[in-house]
């Protein structure tokens, strides 16, 4: 989704900071993939990972509703809706986190949560410094 709205976002007039924080949002979301990855193979060498059916916990919009919501000029909805999505993923690892007796597990869940914080606080200070409020204000 961060690529999608990095690629949408070059086509409107938004200040260069979007478009520049979506890639990054974009780029630190494949790395932390591909290091869940390494860490799956390392604890795991003989096996790959499993098929999973459930939905994801960072609900994506569909491409048809970013790109009516970029055209359009929506910025404000986007930013609050991406915050949204980083402040549950860090509450769902955060409760998970807190649940596990697992160490290994305890520590990759609170590493997942303070990305999705991360995530979060990049998002926000964006949404302060270019609408001068706090989200929800």
């Amino acid at each position: 989704m961060y690529h999608k709205l990095h690629q949408l976002s070059k086509d409107v007039n938004w200040d260069e900071r979007v478009s520049k924080l979506f890639f990054q949002l974009y780029k630190e979301s494949l790395g932390h993939a591909e290091a869940l990855l390494r860490m799956f193979k390392e604890m795991f060498p003989n096996e790959s990972p499993p098929e999973v059916t459930l939905p994801a916990l960072e609900v994506e919009l569909s491409e048809e509703r970013l790109r009516d919501m970029v055209y359009h000029g929506h910025l404000k909805d986007i930013l609050e809706y991406l915050m949204g999505t980083e402040k549950l993923a860090h509450d769902v690892y955060k409760y998970l986190a807190e649940r596990t007796e697992d160490e290994n597990s305890k520590a990759t869940l609170i590493w997942l949560a303070n990305i999705e914080n991360g995530h979060y606080q990049k998002l926000r200070n964006l949404y302060v410094s270019l609408f001068g409020s706090e989200p929800g204000e």
